[in-house]
């Protein structure tokens, strides 16, 4: 199967039943016997799908009394990795930015997820009380106000978000190639990022 980007990372309910999913768009779908459905994301959705019908294979009884047991079997097998890295993931995803800054640029990375902004390329950089409205996610993690790598966002398109939304403020910074906006759970913090990425541009120009 191929999940709808906004069916997002993380294990909740999906029409019909649950999902179990730490990356990606991919997954394997199975539809138990009682009508629910549980669906795994996988980086190879082809071999645990093929996995399946073999564990089930290896039986001697017919498929109808087979599968109960092969799935009571293999879904914990399957998801019980698969929690793990969504606990971890989310956790990383929870963690504040991490944010360096260079004599000719700074980097800003949480988890997978990273930019490397060089000063000769900013068109602007200020500090904002607030951002536009954040419509949805392209690739990133998005807990609650927590928003971690590509969004869609009103009147910016597409950028990277390494916010807090309900702690203003917000460096926002324009490139040529589009937005970067981040910030931290302490304001004091923000300002003085926003503060050094000036001093960076001011010498470099």
């Amino acid at each position: 199967m191929r999940n709808p980007w906004y069916y997002g990372w993380g294990v909740h309910f999906i029409p019909g039943g649950m999902l179990y999913n730490a990356s990606g768009l991919s997954a394997v779908e199975l539809r138990l016997t009682d009508g629910r459905v549980v669906r795994i994301g996988s980086a190879k959705p082809e071999t645990l799908a093929a996995a399946l019908p073999q564990r089930a294979s290896n039986e001697a009884e017919p498929l109808e009394s087979r599968a109960p047991l092969g799935l009571l079997v293999a879904v914990p097998l399957i998801i019980a990795p698969v929690l793990v890295l969504v606990v971890f993931l989310i956790r990383m995803g929870m963690q504040p930015p991490a944010v360096r800054v260079t004599a000719d640029s700074f980097t800003v990375s949480n988890g997978p997820y990273s930019n490397t902004v060089p000063f000769r390329r900013i068109r602007t950089a200020t500090l904002d009380g607030q951002i536009p409205r954040v419509r949805g996610k392209t690739n990133g993690f998005a807990a609650g106000d927590t928003l971690r790598g590509s969004f869609r966002v009103d009147t910016w398109g597409s950028a990277r978000l390494y916010v807090n939304l309900n702690h203003p403020p917000f460096v926002v910074v324009r490139t040529e190639d589009g937005f970067v906006a981040v910030n931290f759970a302490d304001p004091q913090r923000t300002r003085e990022l926003y503060a050094e990425i000036r001093q960076g541009l001011d010498r470099s120009r």
